[in-house]
């Protein structure tokens, strides 16, 4: 009897399961034909001879950016604020002017091997497996010649309790057509990870537990409600390795591929704090064993939007362009943010080429302005581009209005651990060291600025040797394997008083060493 009613609830679990793939196929060609057919109704520019003349350029990109979009409606849609107008106008800009897609295992052959792409590539994805951002996208990657990867949400595509095709969210049968395609490639956005909890907050003084509700499933430890306690270390790295794995093993099912990528939920891997203090570094040893890289995201005006080969790189910058962003705003972003050759020589200041992660740094009249805010004491920016340069010589003229030290900065690496600066106040020349931010005072020297509206400022790093150089005045020291290592250049101003600081630089050159 038991055998019977088994077959009996198989068979009817494989009709409605085939019941419910029908309706999905029909709907999938029905959508796309409508998506197609709206399309067509947009003009279609001539841009075969960009085309052409990118897939002809010679040499290797340096670096190459990484965009997201999470999805790209139909006007007047307001989730996200991305019509589907504004993606096609700077897709199309894109491609006139020479940018091109490369596909997941291109860049992680690029990145972990130093293997060439083509200049002006640049990664595309998009976030959370929307239909939005399948439907009005796929026939624009199809007329451009373009690829993308899609991060899927995989307990919202691909529910385990057998619930409907969602109307948001993309289903098992768009997915597959996705893959099969050769346009997308389908990776992990994780499981239930996107889904908001409430989560303990414990004083350690007094044992109390409160609730802090709606937050993030990675950064916090949750409360075991029938143990009246909270999560252990490896209950909590359990419960994130499961859901994460679980991602990728449905996917990996779905595509019969690896998954080797992974995008953050809400951008949030323990970087703003949580209720574990450890999250950060438990999240990193999870993803990195589970996935080749995981993506984040960066403000393209406050970090290098680029990414440069490393083969011990994991963790990957995105930049998400708004809709205030045309095609030509984008363009014009992406291609001063390349990486730069040496020599440099910097004396027409444009938008897009320094990242500013301190204060304010605004170009006007090919003159780059640093200024405090009322929050700051300073301002400070760095060359996009220039992440991949190790031994160089910089050299700045710059009007030095109002701080008590102008800085320059050499081989700033991303994670800013271990770089250097030769500081300039009114009365000495201080060759700095920063490690894992320990600033510490190497060598110094007296000097005296003169004119401060044309103060010339120097400093050249070549191996273990570093120098600072002004007036006349010269200090410089060696130093351990450590500090040596490729690593962007900047410049910065300093005072004691919020809001006072301000210095303009009128050129700036780095050459080789």
């Amino acid at each position: 009897m038991l055998a019977v009613v088994f077959v009996a609830a198989v068979g009817i679990f494989s009709y409605e399961e085939v019941t419910n793939r029908i309706v999905e196929r029909s709907t999938e060609l029905a959508m796309r034909g409508e998506a197609n057919a709206w399309y067509s109704l947009f003009y279609h520019p001539p841009w075969s001879q960009a085309a052409a003349a990118a897939a002809s350029a010679s040499g290797s990109a340096g670096s190459v950016p990484v965009l997201i979009y999470h999805g790209t409606p139909p006007e007047g849609n307001d989730n996200p604020p991305l019509p589907q107008s504004v993606f096609i106008d700077q897709m199309r800009a894109l491609k006139a002017d020479g940018w091109q897609t490369i596909t997941l295992q291109q860049f992680t052959d690029f990145m972990k091997k130093g293997a060439p792409v083509p200049p002006k590539s640049f990664l595309l994805t998009f976030d959370d497996g929307r239909k939005e951002s399948f439907y009005p996208v796929d026939p624009v990657l199809k007329e451009l010649g373009y690829n993308a990867v899609m991060f899927t949400i995989t307990g919202f595509s691909l529910p385990d309790n057998g619930s409907k095709s969602s109307t948001f969210y993309l289903d098992r049968t768009e997915l597959e057509y996705m893959e099969q395609s050769g346009r997308w490639d389908i990776e992990s956005h994780g499981d239930l990870d996107h889904k908001l909890y409430d989560v303990p907050d414990v004083s350690s003084a007094t044992g109390a537990v409160t609730t802090v509700k709606s937050q993030h499933f990675l950064a916090n430890k949750f409360w075991l409600e029938g143990q009246g306690r909270e999560e252990t270390d490896a209950e909590y790295t359990a419960r994130i390795t499961n859901d994460l794995s679980l991602s990728k093993q449905k996917l990996e099912a779905l595509t019969g591929k690896t998954i080797t990528a992974f995008a953050f939920p809400f951008n949030d891997y323990g970087q703003e704090g949580g209720n574990f203090g450890d999250a950060r570094d438990i999240i990193a040893q999870t993803v990195s064993s589970l996935f080749t890289f995981g993506f984040s995201q960066v403000n393209p005006d406050k970090d290098d939007p680029f990414n440069y080969p490393d083969p011990n790189a994991w963790l990957i910058k995105r930049i998400e362009p708004v809709a205030s962003w045309t095609g030509a705003d984008l363009v014009a972003r992406l291609d001063n943010a390349q990486a730069k050759s040496l020599p440099f020589n910097e004396n027409s200041f444009e938008p897009g080429e320094w990242s500013n992660n301190w204060g304010q740094a605004v170009v006007n009249d090919n003159i780059l302005t640093l200024s405090a805010t009322s929050k700051t004491t300073g301002a400070a920016a760095l060359l996009n581009g220039s992440e991949s340069w190790q031994d160089y010589k910089i050299d700045a003229m710059v009007n030095w209005k109002v701080g008590d030290a102008v800085s320059l900065v050499g081989r700033y690496a991303g994670d800013s651990s271990k770089f250097f600066s030769c500081a300039f106040t009114d009365g000495q020349i201080i060759l700095q060291t920063h490690d894992n931010g320990k600033i510490s005072n190497a060598k110094a020297a007296s000097y005296e600025p003169g004119d401060r509206s044309s103060l010339k400022l120097s400093m050249s790093l070549q191996g273990s040797e570093v120098s600072c150089a002004a007036g006349g005045i010269e200090v410089s020291d060696s130093f351990g394997s450590s500090f040596v290592h490729p690593g962007s250049m900047g410049i910065q101003v300093w005072g004691p008083e919020l809001g006072d600081e301000s210095i303009e630089v009128q050129s700036i050159t780095a050459t080789q060493r």
